[in-house]
């Protein structure tokens, strides 16, 4: 069946093959990693994720998407990747949220892509999980509480810093991180921070890769597509 629904949205590709088992196995593993209870070594984690980084590229690029990806908040967050990025870097249009619930994805513009469980995910869960206070839901105090969980919760970098743009945009640069290139596929330390912005923000999210080396990163969103009125909100957070 997956096959024939590849087939279908993807008219090029002749044949693909996945193995998205691996996310699952992905999410048990990082879930027993943050788990007080049982202590497993990063380069277990680290390797699992490799082995889902490469079949997920590998669909990827059978399927002809290169888009950046956009994660999307939902009852069960998304992250999307389009075949193309649209011309405009603002433009954050997506295909209907009942599509995006399926693997092949096709959207009214003719532009189809892939909707995928972020491995930054369980991550959030447990994170919210962990929290004395609501996730936030205005950028800075958001970018704030996502970047100390990741050095000091999770311990998944070393050091991160954000800069926020009021008009959509944070930009972190990250040091010392686990798990390899930022730039691979729905990387765990950016996809965290992007699921946490999309839950937070109520908003999608896209990412762009800036840098590898220091790695930095680019979060955009449309501070209209919010729908909550930010400018009357208030965000607790512990200093």
């Amino acid at each position: 069946m997956i096959g024939l629904a590849a087939g279908a949205v993807f008219v090029e590709a002749r044949t693909v093959l996945i193995a998205l088992g691996a996310t699952g196995v992905f999410a048990g593993v990082l879930t027993y990693f943050l788990t007080p209870e049982r202590f497993i070594a990063a380069s277990v984690s680290g390797g699992v994720y490799e082995a889902l980084a490469t079949d997920r590229e590998a669909m990827l690029d059978e399927l002809g998407l290169s888009g950046s990806p956009v994660y999307v908040p939902a009852d069960t967050p998304r992250v999307y990747v389009p075949e193309t990025d649209p011309v405009d870097a603002t433009d954050l249009s997506l295909p209907a949220s009942d599509e995006l619930t399926h693997l092949f994805v096709t959207d009214r513009d003719g532009n189809p892509g892939v909707a995928m469980a972020p491995t930054g995910g369980p991550l959030l869960e447990e994170f919210t999980r962990a929290l004395t206070t609501p996730l936030a839901s205005t950028p800075q105090p958001l970018a704030d509480q996502l970047a100390d969980g990741l050095v000091e919760s999770f311990e998944l970098a070393d050091g991160v810093d954000t800069s926020v743009d009021d008009g959509g945009r944070v930009t972190v640069e990250f040091t010392g991180l686990a798990y390899g290139r930022i730039d691979r596929i729905d990387h765990p330390v950016c996809s965290l921070v992007a699921t946490g912005l999309a839950v937070g923000l109520d908003a999608p999210i896209r990412v762009e890769v800036d840098k590898t080396d220091p790695p930095l990163v680019t979060y955009r969103w449309d501070p209209s597509s919010r729908q909550a009125d930010s400018s009357t909100e208030t965000d607790a957070i512990d200093s």
